[in-house]
């Protein structure tokens, strides 16, 4: 019995828990090739959307963090089913963005890649991109405060084959992020409980008389 809570005691003072969670967008936004932008203020999706219909297009979403290391992570964008491409070739970037501008939203390192065939599912659903590392150590050099993600179509020019995803849904929902985190027990609050859990041990042998 004695080794049992000396063992349960270490897990409680040294060992992490694992926890899972969804952290819906804040905000959500499309910037053009023009140097437009527009929805900075507005916590939904309305037009929003990446590729070309007309232009160039470039969406962002912004996530407030949570303050536990995150070990694993992806990101769920809403795909309208107008949404759609006609070019095979074209794939979708996430990068952290730099700024809410045009060339802000791709100016940084690729987090996450998904090929527009992939993309364009024709129903309407949540696209999911898994964050790579790079991604990661974005999320994770933001805890507890903003990030912004934004997504641009590569690999496609002004005049090639349609494409348009991630797309108007006029209104919620837009994005969310799951992730998964590991929190550790503060070493005060594990030190505090562990002292109470050997004080009702004690407790219990004495009554027990082992």
């Amino acid at each position: 019995m004695k080794r049992t809570l000396l063992a349960g005691l270490a897990i409680l003072l040294f060992g992490s828990v694992a926890m899972a969670g969804t952290v819906l967008a804040t905000g959500a936004g499309w910037c053009e090739s023009t140097g437009e932008c527009n929805n900075i203020s507005i916590p939904g999706i309305n037009n929003t959307f990446a590729g070309e219909e007309g232009a160039d297009y470039q969406d962002w979403f912004a996530f407030t963090l949570p303050n536990t290391a995150i070990t694993s992570a992806s990101i769920s964008i809403w795909n309208d089913s107008q949404n759609y491409t006609e070019n095979a070739s074209a794939l979708y970037n996430l990068y952290e963005a730099a700024s809410i501008t045009y060339g802000g939203i791709n100016s940084g390192a690729i987090l996450g890649s998904i090929s527009a065939s992939a993309a364009d599912t024709g129903v309407s659903q949540y696209i999911t991109i898994n964050l790579n590392a790079a991604g990661l150590a974005d999320l994770n050099a933001n805890l507890g405060g903003q990030i912004i993600l934004g997504g641009a179509v590569t690999g496609v020019s002004f005049g090639d084959p349609e494409v348009d995803f991630f797309g108007y849904t006029d209104g919620t929902p837009a994005a969310y992020l799951n992730i998964n985190a590991t929190t550790t027990p503060e070493p005060g609050s594990a030190m505090l409980l562990g002292m109470g859990l050997l004080g009702l041990a004690g407790m219990v042998r004495r009554k027990l008389g082992v």
